[in-house]
């Protein structure tokens, strides 16, 4: 299969000659699946676009200030106002 050697090159990588078969054939079958999929008469039946009956459970997004900027700055460990400073980790 032609499109497979071409992904090999985009993604660089390659498959042994019986790697490649054995996904073609699982290609093979997955494409057999969604032929068979294709012959299912759906006519009269309206799509889905959400298994889940309910239209809408969230909850209004509405902004609230319940902590001070202040309030989160007073548990860091630096002398810096303005922003946390944390150790540094790569060197």
């Amino acid at each position: 299969m032609e499109d497979l050697r071409v992904l090999e090159e985009i993604e660089k990588f390659s498959l042994t000659d019986e790697e490649r078969v054995t996904i073609e054939a699982m290609i093979e079958r997955y494409y057999e699946s969604f032929n068979e999929l294709d012959g299912i008469d759906t006519s009269g039946i309206e799509p889905l676009v959400s298994v889940i009956s309910q239209s809408n459970i969230m909850r209004e997004d509405i902004a609230k200030h319940t902590v001070t900027r202040d309030d989160i700055l007073s548990g860091s460990h630096s002398e810096s106002v303005e922003y946390f400073e944390i150790p540094g980790i790569l060197r």
